[in-house]
């Protein structure tokens, strides 16, 4: 990721400049930014209200904090597929533990009330992707969801291989598309 963000900046190099660093010890002067911008970002880190401190720290008095992500709208074969994933982790005794993102986006909004800001959230974009359930079975098995990442391999692979006799004892056709409807919400908080 962060290499395709250089090339990009390269093009820009005059216009913008790529700081890696850490979230939680951010290497600006307080004040020093007109917006800070979190995407997918919370759940993921450790220390996140030192993180959110940081980003809040380093914003000039009117500067906006943007936290943006995406959500699915209702249910969907994916989310039944994921569902029957978590039936098979709890028979093998693993309780999954689902809705990080959102519950941490939960508790960073209570924590930018409790600094005397008003977030305000907005739904930016609404979209229906299609998704096979071979995909939704690909992306379970290629751990590209956070909640997958703490499932132990030697719960994980069984796991996965009675979802995939269930992915295709259940769909004829697991290359089949079915709809899923998203939307991408961005917050925004301005500091005073």
């Amino acid at each position: 990721m962060l290499e395709v963000l250089r090339q990009k900046v390269a093009g820009v190099a005059r216009k913008a400049r790529l700081v890696e660093a850490d979230a939680r010890e951010l290497p600006f002067e307080r004040a020093s930014l007109h917006a800070v911008i979190a995407v997918h970002f919370w759940h993921l880190i450790e220390g996140w209200r030192q993180a959110l401190q940081e980003s809040l720290r380093v914003l000039r008095p009117g500067g906006f904090l943007f936290e943006g992500w995406d959500q699915s709208n209702g249910e969907s074969e994916d989310w039944r597929i994921q569902q029957k994933w978590q039936e098979i982790l709890a028979g093998l005794g693993y309780r999954l533990v689902r809705g990080r993102h959102q519950a941490r986006l939960e508790e960073v909004e209570k924590e930018l009330v409790r600094y005397g800001l008003e977030p305000r959230s907005k739904t930016v974009a609404e979209w229906v992707e299609l998704r096979s359930p071979r995909t939704s079975l690909e992306m379970l098995l290629e751990r590209i969801y956070s909640f997958t990442w703490d499932v132990p391999e030697e719960v994980f692979r069984p796991s996965v291989l009675e979802l995939t006799r269930w992915v295709e004892a259940t769909y004829p056709d697991p290359d089949v598309e079915y709809p899923i409807h998203w939307q991408f919400v961005v917050r925004s908080s301005r500091v005073p």
